[in-house]
């Protein structure tokens, strides 16, 4: 079943909200996922009666990230993924020799999570206390 105009309308809604985003902290438009479209490899935001399904699709089979009816969950699932990638490339461009590459990694990470959201760092530090007390940063 096709998705409906509501359906469409919110997607279209929640890609200005991941651009506008991605636009706070320097993030390629291009990096974001496909918006009710699936294409092999990449990470895609579906609707369907309001419920949001993001995932990706790779060699015919669909891994599911997160489905939710909370747009704000969708949109720091889909975030936290762009910062993520974002972050590792920060700690490749940045190395410091003779320091655990987690940590430039999760330090950039925090940086970027908090100009997107306060709220949202908190959750990934609960999210990743255990790790975050490993490398030193909690």
């Amino acid at each position: 079943m096709p998705p409906s105009d509501a359906d469409l309308r919110l997607l279209e809604v929640l890609q200005a909200q991941v651009l506008r985003l991605g636009q706070a902290i320097g993030a390629d438009p291009e990096r974001g996922p496909t918006w009710g479209r699936r294409q092999d490899g990449r990470p895609f935001v579906e609707a369907q009666d309001g419920e949001l399904r993001f995932a990706h699709f790779e060699r015919g089979n669909v891994f599911e990230i997160c489905t939710t009816r909370d747009p704000d969950e969708l949109l720091y699932q889909v975030m936290a993924g762009i910062v993520s990638a974002m972050s590792i490339e920060w700690e490749l461009a940045h190395r410091v020799e003779a320091q655990d590459v987690r940590v430039v990694i999760f330090e950039r990470r925090m940086e970027l999570l908090e100009r997107l959201s306060p709220a949202w760092l908190a959750r990934w530090r609960a999210e990743e206390a255990q790790l975050l007390r490993d490398v030193g940063l909690a």
